[in-house]
C-alpha cells in the first residue's frame, strides 16, 4: 500500500511521502484467529518503525496482536493505521468474517468479493434479470472459501465483453468449495475462460 500526498502550492519540496507498506493488503481474520502486524513492513526504508493503532470497536490491538473483540455475526472491515516518524500516515483494512456469511440479495453477492476467504450459504433463489454484473472476485483475488447454494438458485446472470476471459458467477477461485448451487438463464460471453459457474477453477470443487 502506498500513496503520496501534494500540498497546496507549485514548489516541488511540498511533496510529501506517505507510509508505504509491504503485507496489509489481504488480512482477514475469523473468530477465534489473531494476526501479527510485525509481518507488516515499510517499504519507504528498512530502518523504519511502524507502529498501529485502531479506532474500531470490533478488534482489540495489543502489542501488535490483533485479535477479533467479540464474536461477530456479520462480516466487518475494521480500519488500523500504520504510523512512522516522518511519514504521513496510512490506514488499510482488516476483514472481519464470521463463521458463516447469509447471502439472500443481489448485494449480498458483492461479499464475496469483499471477503473471499468467508463461509457463504445461500439463503433464497435470487434473480440477477437487469442488475449489472462482472462476476465475483478476480483474478488477482480468488475465491479461495466455500459457497453452499443449498439447493437454491441464481438466474438471470448476464455479462458480455469478448476482451476479458475468465468470466462466469465467479471469475477464478482457488481451493474453494462450491456446491448445491444452480445457475439458470445465464449468458457470459468473454475471450477466454469462460463458464457459468466459474470462469478459471484451479484446485476447486464442485459439488
Amino acid at each position: 500500500i502506498v500513496a503520496r500526498e501534494y500540498n497546496t502550492g507549485d514548489d516541488e519540496d511540498n511533496e510529501q511521502d506517505i507510509l508505504a507498506l509491504n503485507g496489509a493488503k489481504g488480512i482477514y481474520l475469523k473468530n477465534g484467529q489473531q494476526f501479527d502486524l510485525s509481518s507488516i513492513t515499510a517499504s519507504n526504508g528498512s530502518d523504519i518503525v511502524v507502529s498501529f493503532s485502531t479506532e474500531s470497536e470490533f478488534i482489540d490491538l495489543r502489542s501488535n496482536i490483533v485479535t477479533i473483540q467479540e464474536t461477530i455475526t456479520d462480516p466487518v472491515l475494521a480500519t488500523v493505521t500504520a504510523s512512522a516518524d516522518g511519514l504521513l500516515s496510512i490506514d488499510f483494512t482488516i476483514g472481519l468474517i464470521p463463521d458463516v456469511i447469509e447471502v439472500s440479495s443481489a448485494d449480498d453477492l458483492n461479499l464475496l468479493t469483499q471477503f473471499p476467504v468467508g463461509n457463504f450459504e445461500l439463503m433464497n433463489d435470487i434473480d440477477m434479470t437487469g442488475v449489472a454484473f462482472s462476476g465475483l472476485c478476480s483474478d488477482s483475488t480468488p475465491f479461495t472459501g466455500t459457497f453452499d447454494g443449498q439447493g437454491y438458485v441464481i438466474k438471470g446472470l448476464a455479462y458480455s465483453d469478448a476482451g476479458v476471459s475468465n468470466i462466469g458467477l465467479f471469475r477464478q477461485t482457488k481451493d474453494a468449495t462450491i456446491k448445491n448451487l444452480g445457475v439458470e438463464n445465464a449468458s457470459f460471453v468473454g475471450n477466454e475462460n469462460v463458464g457459468g459457474i466459474v470462469g478459471l477453477a484451479t484446485s476447486t470443487q464442485i459439488e
